[in-house]
């Protein structure tokens, strides 16, 4: 049993469930650390959030996903379509609990959007990861700049990503692009 999971607010147990227990760690907000105003992302004590989620970070995760927004789901906002959308990815994967970790690659102050690759690709290493999900043109660009976005598999510093579009698309595109994403996320499990 899962006696963690007893104590977490309804709204946000279908992040936990999708694997977000790293945020779940008692203790605060894992932002509260952040200075105040609206600074470039230099002055952020990336250290200190960082030792928020590292204890807590799935080690045995076969990928982590990211997505530009979501800083705005970890910042407070979720948005209950994505949950619903990674759920739904997640049930019919049916790939084994923890095997994916979610880590965000751009934090949220006022309301702003800020990437940060470093921390991403920190928290990556530490997962132990063997491959990337990037989500979306946006979070494509912050982590591959000059790169040329389209659903793609990339070996990049030393494993294999998975480029795919964004949460929104993939819900509602045309030309069914839930099965497509589907079906790259099955091949992409056979590393």
């Amino acid at each position: 049993m899962d006696f963690a999971a007893l104590h977490i607010n309804e709204r946000f147990r279908p992040w936990y469930d999708a694997g977000l227990r790293f945020l779940y760690q008692e203790g605060g907000d894992p932002f509260e650390c952040e200075p105040e105003g609206h600074d470039p992302r230099e002055d952020i004590p990336w250290e200190r959030i960082w030792e928020r989620y590292e204890s807590v970070l799935p080690r045995r995760g076969r990928t982590v996903w990211t997505y530009w927004d979501l800083g705005y789901d970890l910042g407070g906002r979720p948005d209950p379509r994505r949950s619903e959308l990674f759920h739904t990815i997640r049930d019919a994967l049916k790939w084994p609990r923890g095997s994916i970790a979610f880590w965000p690659m751009a934090y949220l102050r006022n309301d702003e959007l800020f990437p940060n690759p470093d921390f991403f690709w920190r928290g990556v290493r530490e997962a132990s990861a063997r491959g990337v999900v990037c989500l979306g043109r946006r979070a494509f660009d912050a982590l591959f700049p000059g790169e040329d976005f389209r659903v793609q598999t990339l070996a990049r510093r030393g494993m294999r990503i998975l480029v795919l579009p964004g949460p929104a698309e993939i819900a509602i595109g045309p030309n069914n692009p839930m099965k497509m994403a589907l079906d790259a996320l099955r091949g992409f499990n056979a590393l």
